[in-house]
């Protein structure tokens, strides 16, 4: 039974649990292999430039593949992804955001060298308390998430991950769609000083497709909190 199937007919009765299946490990050791080979390679092998960015490489990739594999093994009794009547569980941060502090959810397509992908992002209020309850990984995503949720127009932050991606060759494109992306998540924080915008990484809901997962989120954050309509 599909978890949308699931959902359709016990609704949260169970909680539904995403498994890390075939793209997952995939993902993990042989993605994270071709990257870090890459990386080091350019570190070892090519010039000023090649070097800082292979060294830049193993940093972010050797963090993805510890992100990722923390995911793993955190999520090995409850499934990478766990949503239930409390909220929504992702293994990469360890906790439960109950529905209280969840919502409006909303999907933002993204492509990349011609791949088309799809995110799902979501509200988070009283994100500072959740932090404290999660361990380094967590606080490190949720830190940097509340930065670029609040962060200034044109302002470092924007400017910075417009460096990396020129760094990473990503094209004039890609920028742009980072820039529409940081709209949308500063206008929904806009008058919540508090809250934040989040995503259920790709990797960890491979069984569940964005759209899904999106109508499942909206349709129990507006039963709880009817306010919190989605927009757009």
């Amino acid at each position: 039974m599909t978890p949308v199937d699931q959902y359709r007919q016990f609704g949260l009765r169970e909680p539904i649990r995403i498994r890390p299946g075939c793209m997952f490990h995939l993902m993990l050791w042989g993605g994270h292999a071709f990257l870090l080979t890459g990386s080091l390679l350019a570190l070892e092998e090519g010039g000023d430039f090649e070097a800082f960015i292979g060294l830049f490489g193993l940093l972010f990739f050797g963090t993805t593949f510890v992100i990722m594999l923390v995911a793993l093994l955190r999520g090995a009794r409850r499934g990478t992804v766990e949503i239930s009547r409390d909220g929504i569980f992702m293994s990469h941060i360890g906790v439960v955001l109950p529905w209280s502090d969840i919502g409006p959810a909303w999907s933002h397509p993204v492509r990349v060298r011609g791949m088309a992908l799809t995110d799902v992002c979501f509200v988070v209020r009283n994100a500072r308390d959740h932090m404290t309850r999660m361990d380094g990984i967590g606080r490190f995503l949720f830190t940097i998430s509340m930065k670029l949720s609040h962060s200034r127009k044109g302002g470092a932050m924007q400017w910075g991950l417009h460096g990396l991606l020129a760094l990473m060759d990503a094209g004039t494109g890609m920028q742009r769609q980072m820039g529409e992306a940081l709209e949308r998540m500063r206008a929904a924080v806009l008058e919540d000083p508090g809250a934040m915008v989040f995503n259920v990484p790709i990797a960890l809901r491979f069984e569940l497709k964005a759209d899904d997962l999106v109508a499942l989120m909206n349709a129990e954050v507006v039963a709880r909190n009817p306010d919190r309509m989605p927009t757009g």
